[in-house]
């Protein structure tokens, strides 16, 4: 990139490793170099957004992953993504529509209903909030978050004999975590 600033090709994977060290702003400025050679570059594209709601652009990463969508529909990752996107935002009712998506696309995805579930949490309703936690632990009973997140639920409806045997696990399985 030094040697040759326009190179497109040089742009895009160094901003592709400062990206993945987590170097947002450097990414961000080298993948916006590479984007304005290859627009629809999804590899650019996804990083770029990511990076731009890492560095808490939402906007501008709404509009990036948007952007992917259009020329990847049917991607589950992109619509959680898009969906963490809008929540970030305050943006619930897009937010809630893009991890029911990617739902549709994949019943199996991984942390979509936790992502559910925690936009019920922070609008109170712990009932919703809760069937999404307990869907999200059938599909991937590994998940500690969402463990943990259905415990505090039960505890906020006063269920302490279904929280506490969950609270224990989760000392168990992550002890840092709890």
């Amino acid at each position: 990139v030094v040697q040759n600033p326009a190179d497109p090709a040089a742009a895009k994977y160094l901003g592709l490793t400062y990206f993945e060290l987590g170097q947002n702003d450097n990414a961000v400025k080298l993948l916006e170099q590479a984007r304005s050679s290859s627009p629809n570059d999804p590899e650019v594209l996804l990083a770029l957004g990511v990076a731009l709601a890492r560095s808490h652009s939402d906007e501008e990463a709404q509009t990036i992953l948007g952007e992917l969508l259009k020329s990847n529909p049917n991607s589950v990752g992109i619509h959680i993504l898009l969906g963490k996107a809008y929540a970030a935002q305050g943006q619930v009712p897009q937010a809630e529509q893009e991890f029911r998506r990617a739902l549709e696309l994949n019943p199996q995805t991984t942390s979509a209903h936790l992502y559910l579930g925690i936009l019920k949490m922070q609008n109170g309703q712990m009932a919703e909030a809760g069937k999404e936690f307990q869907a999200e632990l059938q599909a991937h009973p590994e998940n500690v978050e969402a463990r943990y997140d259905l415990a505090f639920v039960l505890l906020k409806q006063q269920k302490l004999s279904e929280a506490i045997p969950l609270l224990h696990q989760v000392i168990q399985e992550k002890p840092g975590y709890a």
